[in-house]
């Protein structure tokens, strides 16, 4: 009779050794319109933040808020009033429902999330396509998603 448990031991190891967790895939990030992304949601706290990701990052003034960048995870974070009020990834794991993402077309974002209809701003790196029904805006750099921001939906 032969012996299967040194072999059945070395193909459980491949399997483990093969998982997106142990090759470095972190778990993808969903990016929820008028919600907020990951754990980080409009409304919370800001002196939950840093705890949630378990990070510190040194705030500066951005305007009339307080903004707080996670460059590791590719998060910011701005904050009033000691609330978050807008979040933003430049990460491309982190993905709507829907699968959009920084770094993909930008056109993809705003036919998929904001169903066509948007404002258009210019800004420092290119122009943010804001949907303020929906509560996301796109900073656009060239023809791809540079960052995916959420705020609080404009009431209608």
């Amino acid at each position: 009779m032969r012996r299967r448990g040194p072999r059945l031991w070395l193909w459980a190891l491949m399997v483990l050794l093969l998982t997106p967790a142990a090759m470095g895939g972190a778990p993808t990030v969903v990016i929820t319109p008028g919600v907020g992304i990951g754990p980080i949601t409009i409304g919370m706290p800001v002196a939950n933040v840093a705890p949630t990701l378990g990070l510190e990052t040194t705030p500066r003034l951005s305007g009339n808020r307080v903004r707080y960048d996670y460059a590791r995870l590719g998060l910011s974070v701005w904050a009033a009033d000691g609330q978050v009020v807008r979040v933003a990834t430049r990460n491309p794991l982190h993905r709507t429902a829907t699968g959009v993402h920084p770094g993909q077309l930008w056109s993809d974002g705003l036919l998929s999330v904001c169903r066509g209809a948007a404002y258009t701003v210019e800004i420092e790196r290119g122009y943010e396509v804001s949907c303020p029904f929906v509560g996301i805006a796109f900073e656009v750099t060239g023809q791809t998603l540079g960052a995916i921001a959420v705020f609080k939906p404009a009431a209608r």
